[in-house]
């Protein structure tokens, strides 16, 4: 997942051969300098004495006595780095792998002796002072869902480790089956409890119970329960005599019964899991968790996060069931209506096909926002990462439009491309891989090729 962190000074550069005589004394440190390269080639190729030309053909504007100065791009060992003169301000900002260390104290820092080293004469004495420049995406509206206001998810951790146990398909089934029909099962039963490969997990989160049943040999009446066996207590029942045959309780026939602990019925019933599961999700790919809070679901199917943080907002779409067409409209128009970007389906259960073609569709005539659907939970835990690490780059990519409003040059494609240099962030192809027998080892489903479209929405 990619970050974008911003300083900003009150300094006047409007000079841009002195832009230039910085962007080489930074390259003399390890800043490798964008634009000044291609300056340099297109100087080289006609011929010219070095530096004989600006940057204004790069980005040509139109008359006026404000002049724009042309950003300059600077790719360091693990960051890119933007210098961008903003009328009396000068703001410099960092591009890196949030998994990287920021670096830009040490680039500001340079900067700073640059600029003092360039100065026109002894009367121009720059004092330069960075501050953290907040840079945010245009704010999204109010519209929460249900006219309440979002709650942090702050899931105990015992609740975290239940919600993944029960993101196994199996096990899931498994335990939703016995809460609806509000049954239990023994081992006398047709479906043993050694046919469930997740239930041993089940135990140790407290979501199963088990009890014992003593059950007479000659009659197979039912003597008694007994939730331990090894317990000293237990143990002194287990010496009394069966009434009809005079066994026992110890000789008698003992058999397990297994059913859902209240806290199992609570997670599945209501689908507090599906919060508690994402959210650890979210966290282990680096969202932090005050950033995320809990909505109503689109269309009134299950629920929701929004995630508020890399300068937008992410929301995360959590059905509790197939989620169809009305869904899918419900969520492109929340989307729309708090101006957000990207949103994510995370399905555990079926996702209709013409709910993929719609989104599919929009994807591909280039109709933001951007929706990725994620059916199944190993698509979910598998292809989580490279959701997360496209909106991030959509996301910078949208924040260097914003900050760097030239013409001529496309400082944003550059940006995005270097993001996408090492095809860590996604490997996208534009088709939706669904997570059937025809999909191979995917698993999954995701509405991808979104680098491809406008960003607009």
């Amino acid at each position: 997942m990619f970050t974008l962190e911003a300083r900003s000074a009150r300094i006047e550069l409007t000079d841009r051969r002195r832009m230039r005589a910085i962007a080489r004394r930074l390259e003399e440190v390890r800043y490798a300098a964008l634009v000044e390269h291609v300056v340099q080639a297109a100087e080289r190729a006609a011929g010219l004495d070095d530096g004989s030309l600006d940057t204004d053909w790069l980005a040509p504007q139109p008359p006026s006595p404000l002049r724009r100065m042309l950003p300059e791009v600077f790719f360091g060992s693990q960051s890119l780095f933007v210098l961008a003169p903003a009328g009396k301000r000068l703001d410099a900002w960092e591009v890196r792998s949030q998994h990287g260390s920021s670096t830009l104290d040490d680039f500001c820092a340079a900067v700073a002796t640059a600029v003092e080293a360039t100065k026109v004469d002894e009367t121009d004495d720059p004092q330069i002072e960075w501050r953290p420049h907040t840079l945010r995406l245009p704010a999204a509206g109010v519209d929460l869902g249900h006219g309440a206001e979002p709650t942090a998810v702050l899931s105990p951790s015992a609740d975290r480790a239940a919600a993944q146990a029960l993101a196994d398909d199996d096990a899931r089934s498994f335990i939703t089956d016995l809460v609806r029909t509000g049954s239990s099962i023994t081992d006398l039963d047709d479906t043993p409890m050694s046919q469930y490969r997740s239930v041993g997990e089940l135990y140790r989160q407290g979501l199963i119970e088990r009890e014992y049943l003593i059950i007479c040999r000659q009659d197979h009446r039912t003597l008694g329960r007994v939730s331990e066996l090894d317990d000293e207590t237990r143990q002194s029942i287990l010496q009394l005599s069966c009434p009809t045959c005079g066994r026992r309780f110890n000789d008698e026939l003992v058999r397990q019964v297994h059913a859902p602990s209240r806290a199992a019925a609570e997670m599945v019933t209501d689908g507090r899991w599906r919060a508690s599961w994402a959210q650890a999700l979210l966290a282990d790919h680096g969202l932090e968790e005050h950033t995320i809070r809990q909505l109503a679901g689109s269309g009134g199917n299950g629920t929701a996060l929004r995630v508020d943080t890399l300068h937008g907002r992410l929301l995360v779409e959590l059905p509790d069931a197939e989620f169809g067409m009305q869904h899918a409209y419900a969520l492109i128009r929340r989307l729309r209506r708090q101006s957000i970007v990207f949103g994510l389906v995370l399905a555990t259960e079926p996702v209709a096909d013409e709910a993929y073609q719609y989104l599919s569709e929009r994807v591909g005539l280039q109709q933001g926002p951007m929706v990725s659907v994620l059916e199944g939970s190993r698509a979910i835990t598998d292809d989580l990462g490279d959701a997360i690490d496209e909106w991030s780059i959509i996301s910078v990519r949208l924040l260097a439009d914003e900050l760097i409003d030239t013409t001529g040059i496309d400082i944003g494609a550059v940006i995005e491309a270097w993001m996408r240099r090492d095809d860590t962030a996604s490997d996208v192809t534009g088709e939706i891989v669904r997570g059937d027998e025809d999909a191979g080892d995917h698993g999954g489903a995701t509405v991808t090729e979104l680098s491809s479209v406008s960003y607009g929405q």
